[in-house]
């Protein structure tokens, strides 16, 4: 009877887990391609390392921008994140609003779960 009561419990305990860690996130555009393209599905962590070279899920800070944005780190400074897309002509991202600060950062891309 344990072992039938404990089970449900971990599992619970995991997805509770996973929801409160883990997020997936719609790929939108192709400011990311050829990295991620239109339609993919990205599996981020939250409160991942911010380190150059890595891929975030941040919130938009620019004039009507609603939602978030997925860019790539390039440089990690002390007054933000210096975001860019990997299409630079087909992304705005730092080069148009500046810095993001770190703390609009929702998660960072672990690993692209569908094409």
């Amino acid at each position: 009877m344990v072992a039938g009561v404990v089970t449900p419990v971990l599992c619970g305990a995991a997805l509770w887990w996973a929801r409160r860690r883990l997020l997936l996130v719609d790929v939108v555009g192709m400011s990311m391609e050829p990295a991620l393209r239109d339609g993919d599905v990205v599996l981020a962590v939250r409160r991942g390392r911010l380190a150059a070279g890595r891929i975030v899920v941040a919130a938009r800070h620019y004039e009507g921008g609603v939602g978030w944005d997925i860019k790539r780190v390039e440089s990690v400074r002390c007054g933000g994140l210096f975001l860019v897309g990997d299409n630079l002509n087909a992304s705005k991202d730092s080069r148009d609003v500046g810095l993001y600060d770190s703390d609009r950062v929702l998660g960072v891309v672990i690993v692209r779960v569908r094409r």
